[in-house]
């Protein structure tokens, strides 16, 4: 069986049967699919999945190793790695909750934050900021109407109340265009004009998720702290916006080392179970244990996290690294954006995560 793999998902080749055989290239293309006759391709979101480019060729298999489909055309059949970066973002935006409070000296008892999306890293974030004391308001429109049931922790508030309220506000909802729950320019200037004054603003989920000229008009009048991952028109970067930003950096949140290996260990399993073929996870089994993660709640304080989590994952590096990058480089920010993630070090998460202990024991 011939397949193609993404250069950045790690350890296929070790893990595949033998008479699979990995067939690269910089040119992925129908042409490439149907000369080398690829029956299984293994993407990432740089990957652009179309009825088009399938049409006449052999494919028989369609996996991508992020939780994100939105590189997928509609209606095409495809396996993805759901939750495997979660925690990785998740640890981000900790990191940024905790230099915000920390920067701030702020009593965390006291600190309202606002999570829009329930979804695999809302409930991370819920977890982790409920372990370290913040009072936590929860928005996700489709759980609520279909009758979910938020932990006892949680309250739930419709966005306006969020944005009035909250002095941290983290979005994780898919992109959506259409349906009962759009969130195309969800976070719009009739919401930012609401949100408090000094509060923190972290956004690691789509970037047309949030409308960027709005966030712009508000940032000085209400003195807002921004984390941003995630760009409206990315590879571009909004300049203006990222050197007003706490943090700033070019979509990199979720590309922790143990993420990249859970998402390797999801996409096999979804190959051994469409072919029957057996696939040996042991090589990826190994690279998960030579971490060692810690409980949220043997961390005392959000200075202990801030420190541990920059230690390991570089957050503050990368944000200070892509920002002399872009400023350097105006006039090739996209190259500057797409070769900084080709380039990102492998980095292993902190937190031990309920959400990675569950993956890996799906998989078996």
């Amino acid at each position: 069986m011939k397949i193609y793999s993404n250069k950045k998902i790690i350890f296929l080749k070790e893990s595949l049967p033998n008479f699979c055989e990995i067939i690269d290239t910089n040119d992925f293309t129908k042409k490439f699919l149907i000369d080398n006759e690829i029956e299984a391709i293994f993407i990432r979101s740089n990957e652009i999945i179309t009825k088009e480019l399938l049409n006449g060729t052999s494919i028989k298999f369609i996996a991508t190793a992020t939780s994100g489909t939105d590189h997928i055309e509609d209606g095409i059949p495809h396996y993805s790695a759901p939750g495997s970066n979660a925690n990785s973002v998740a640890e981000y935006v900790m990191f940024a909750i905790s230099k915000y409070i920390n920067y701030r000296k702020l009593n965390i008892n006291k600190i309202k934050i606002g999570i829009i999306g329930f979804g695999n890293i809302g409930k991370l974030v819920a977890y982790y900021s409920h372990s370290l004391g913040l009072n936590i308001i929860i928005n996700d429109p489709p759980l609520k109407d279909n009758g979910f049931v938020f932990p006892n922790y949680c309250q739930y508030a419709e966005l306006p109340e969020i944005f009035k309220q909250c002095d941290i506000i983290t979005n994780h909802v898919p992109l959506t265009f259409s349906g009962n729950y759009p969130t195309k320019n969800l976070i719009n200037s009739s919401l930012l004009e609401l949100i408090k004054p000094n509060s923190l603003f972290i956004h690691t989920s789509r970037g047309s998720v949030v409308n960027e000229l709005d966030l712009l008009k508000v940032i000085n009048k209400k003195y807002l702290y921004l984390a941003i991952d995630v760009w409206e028109n990315e590879p571009k970067v909004n300049i203006q916006l990222a050197s007003k930003s706490m943090l700033a950096t070019p979509h990199i949140a979720g590309y922790s080392y143990d993420g990249k290996i859970l998402a390797s260990m999801m996409v096999l399993k979804h190959f051994q179970n469409h072919f029957g073929y057996q696939v040996n996870f042991e090589k990826l089994q190994n690279e998960l244990q030579t971490s060692t993660k810690l409980m949220i709640d043997k961390i005392d304080n959000t200075i202990e996290l801030e420190k541990l989590l920059d230690n390991s994952r570089g957050f503050t590096k990368d944000s200070n690294d892509f920002l002399d990058l872009i400023k350097i480089n105006s006039q090739q920010i996209e190259s500057s954006f797409i070769s900084f993630r080709a380039n990102h070090p492998n980095r292993r998460e902190v937190l031990q995560s309920p959400i990675n202990i569950q993956i890996i024991k799906q998989i078996g």
